[in-house]
């Protein structure tokens, strides 16, 4: 029951029907009796009238059979748990704040590089006394900065306009963006760092964007992929960043609670840079 109010309160499913132990025993009647009980949340109510009435239908078809009384021997009863769901705007969010990531830090670096390497500007710095982590470092801190301001006004959005509800905390929240912004840069500075050009760039970054877009959880939620799906998901690197925001957006998780999801991008982050660093080209 616990996991069906989780998941009534995610939005995932829309009630939860309840057979109690004595649903259906013989007691002081020659027949079967019992009552199901319907759980619904306060964002469903016209949906759980709908599913009384066909549960009514339902009983009353088996009652006629069972036996003619006054009062029916099955019945259905509907009960709110008392607390409003996510909306599919709330839930859906945090997927697109891990859009916003994608493009801070694949898009951005893709395109820039080559055009850096094309004009010289690359060629110029490396012969300066700056090294490749003091140029790495500088890219993420700005782009972090960018992405900050960016998921700021995506928020002032949300809320004016789409009535969005914060659960967690900012503080977290922010934290947990730039840790996602760090990590998927890396794949950018690993894809518009080793390509000569914008032919080479793109080709390559749409190879990596498309299943970090339709297989993390961006447009729609993972638990409505085939299990197999789900598991190939499960090992991407941006599906513990969405993971971990929609954990502090929905559930008020703290970097504690989602101490998983951030073992899993520390893992991709050492993985992502030390590629990055490797392949890296001034020219």
């Amino acid at each position: 029951m616990a996991q069906a109010d989780q998941q009534m309160s995610r939005d995932e499913i829309d009630a939860t029907l309840v057979l109690p132990p004595s649903f259906g025993a013989v007691k002081n009647t020659t027949y079967p009796t019992g009552q199901i009980i319907e759980y619904y949340d306060e964002n469903n109510v016209q949906l759980a009238q709908t599913l009384e009435s066909i549960l009514d239908g339902i009983t009353a078809s088996i009652n006629a059979k069972l036996v003619a009384t006054p009062q029916p021997p099955l019945s259905v009863k509907t009960q709110s748990i008392n607390q409003a769901s996510l909306t599919t705007f709330d839930y859906t969010f945090s997927g697109l704040l891990g859009f916003t990531i994608i493009g801070l830090g694949i898009f951005g670096p893709v395109n820039t590089f080559p055009e850096l390497k094309k004009q010289g500007v690359l060629r110029r710095l490396h012969v300066s006394p700056i090294r490749v982590w003091q140029y790495f470092l500088a890219n993420v801190i700005s782009n972090s900065i960018i992405g900050l301001l960016s998921v700021a006004i995506m928020f002032l959005a949300a809320v004016k306009f789409f009535g969005f509800h914060m659960n967690g905390n900012y503080l977290t929240l922010a934290a947990i963006v730039i840790i996602g912004i760090v990590t998927i840069f890396g794949i950018g500075l690993a894809i518009g760092g080793w390509a000569k050009n914008q032919n080479q760039a793109a080709p390559l970054a749409n190879i990596v964007v498309f299943p970090l877009m339709f297989l993390t959880g961006v447009f729609f939620p993972t638990y409505l992929m085939p299990v197999w799906l789900q598991n190939i998901s499960t090992y991407l690197p941006l599906t513990p960043i969405i993971n971990g925001i929609r954990m502090v957006i929905t559930e008020h998780a703290s970097l504690i609670t989602i101490d998983h999801q951030l073992g899993l991008i520390a893992i991709w982050a050492v993985i992502i840079y030390a590629i990055a660093f490797r392949i890296f080209r001034w020219e």
